[in-house]
C-alpha cells in the first residue's frame, strides 16, 4: 500500500531502493524483511554524495573532464567535473559540477547556496587566479 493508498499485490517484486532508503523508516515491508536481509542492508550504508552545479559566463578551466583538487582540509571540493564534455552538456554551457561526500557533503547541505558558492569561488580562484568570472548563480536547469 503506497502513501497515497494505492494497493499492489504480487507473488514477487523487485525492489530498487538504495540501501539508505531501505535502512530508513520510509519503506515498510509486509511481510517484514527477514533479519539476515536487514543485517545485510545495515552493513552497506549509503554515503552522502552532494553535487554542486555552477554556471559561468565563460569557460576558464582546464580542458579535461575531471579536475582533481587536493585541499588542506580533507574532502573539501576534491572532484570538479567539466559538464561541457561530449555527450554531457552542449558547448557553451559553461557549467562545472563539484562533488563532495560524507561530512563535507552534510556540512554543505546545511548552509545557504551563497555561502557554498563563495567557498567554491575562493577555491577556484586559488587554482585559476583572481581574474576568473563569478558564477552567474543558480540556473533552473541545474
Amino acid at each position: 500500500i503506497t502513501s497515497d493508498g494505492d494497493k499492489f499485490a504480487a507473488d514477487y517484486a523487485q525492489c530498487t531502493f538504495s540501501t539508505g532508503v531501505l535502512a530508513s523508516d520510509i519503506v515498510t515491508f509486509n511481510p517484514p524483511l527477514p533479519e539476515w536481509k536487514k543485517e545485510a542492508i545495515f552493513k552497506c550504508p549509503l554515503t552522502v554524495y552532494t553535487k554542486i552545479f555552477l554556471k559561468f559566463p565563460s569557460k576558464f578551466w582546464d580542458d579535461h573532464e575531471y579536475i582533481l583538487y587536493a585541499s588542506e582540509e580533507r574532502g573539501r571540493f576534491p572532484v570538479i567535473q567539466d559538464m561541457e564534455r561530449p555527450r554531457i552538456l552542449p558547448n557553451g554551457s559553461n557549467v562545472l559540477m563539484i562533488t563532495v561526500t560524507e561530512n563535507e557533503g552534510r556540512r554543505i547541505e546545511r548552509q545557504a547556496y551563497n555561502e557554498t558558492k563563495a567557498e567554491v569561488m575562493k577555491m577556484l580562484r586559488g587554482i585559476y587566479g583572481q581574474g576568473i568570472p563569478d558564477a552567474t548563480g543558480k540556473d533552473k536547469q541545474f
